[in-house]
């Protein structure tokens, strides 16, 4: 297979596993980092993905990271950044700010990795399921999956992510 593909996230962990399964199914993957300076950035470029500096609550700094890129991965969340009353609201604006980019530098699909469940009873889930809206909205078509359970490097004794979609609409 082949392509350009363009990873947010991919100094988080899903980001990170999901960048190299795609370089290694012969994807040419370009990740967007807010800095090129820390530890799992400069780990990404010694392992040859290309960078592209960037944050998602700033529209300007987007600008040329889709280029010549035919599909997108949103997989940023910003609970950890701020504080907790603020992460809804950066959702929002980092959801239009992407979904904005994507559709004006011809971005064809952007896949978005959003929360469990379809009635959600919590304000994070909910910000989870807005993002999605956002982006199907302000951008190109959306494939929007939900994982089949919680993830992350502490999901298993493992730290491997094992996880299969249970919930996939475009």
């Amino acid at each position: 297979m082949s392509g350009r593909v363009l990873v947010t996230g991919a100094t988080g962990f899903i980001g990170g596993m999901l960048a190299a399964r795609l370089a290694a199914d012969g994807y040419d993957v370009r990740c967007l980092v807010r800095s090129a300076a820390g530890a799992r950035a400069q780990a990404l470029e010694r392992a040859g993905f290309e960078l592209r500096v960037g944050d998602v609550l700033h529209y300007d700094s987007l600008r040329g990271a889709g280029r010549g890129i035919d599909a997108a991965y949103y997989l940023i969340h910003s609970m950890g950044r701020g504080g907790p009353r603020d992460f809804a609201p950066r959702e929002r604006a980092s959801a239009v700010a992407f979904a904005r980019m994507a559709r004006e530098e011809g971005i064809e699909r952007v896949m978005y990795l959003g929360g469990l469940g379809d009635r959600p009873h919590s304000e994070h889930l909910r910000s989870r399921h807005e993002t999605a809206l956002l982006l199907r909205r302000h951008g190109p078509p959306l494939t929007y999956s939900g994982p089949g359970w919680w993830s992350g490097r502490k999901a298993s004794p493992t730290g491997r992510c094992d996880t299969s979609s249970s919930d996939c609409r475009r």
